[in-house]
């Protein structure tokens, strides 16, 4: 999901991880590196698990990272 934020700024947030046993912590710093981003690790509001941050609007990158891996 992609949410706009402060003007013209977007935030893809990436959920649900734990299922498929990849560890966000691990995610995010790879998803950093791969596009030149910020990404930040938090919890969930009012369930257990974590979201994966990552600064701009690259969801179709992001599917396509994800599919490969």
């Amino acid at each position: 999901m992609t949410e706009r934020r402060q003007g013209n700024k977007k935030m893809t947030k990436l959920s649900g991880l734990e299922t498929f046993l990849v560890d966000p912590e691990a995610l995010a710093s790879e998803l950093q590196k791969k596009f030149a981003c910020s990404t930040t690790v938090a919890e969930l509001p009012g369930k257990k698990g974590q979201e994966v941050l990552v600064q701009g609007g690259v969801i179709e990158n992001l599917v396509t990272h994800l599919i490969e891996q």
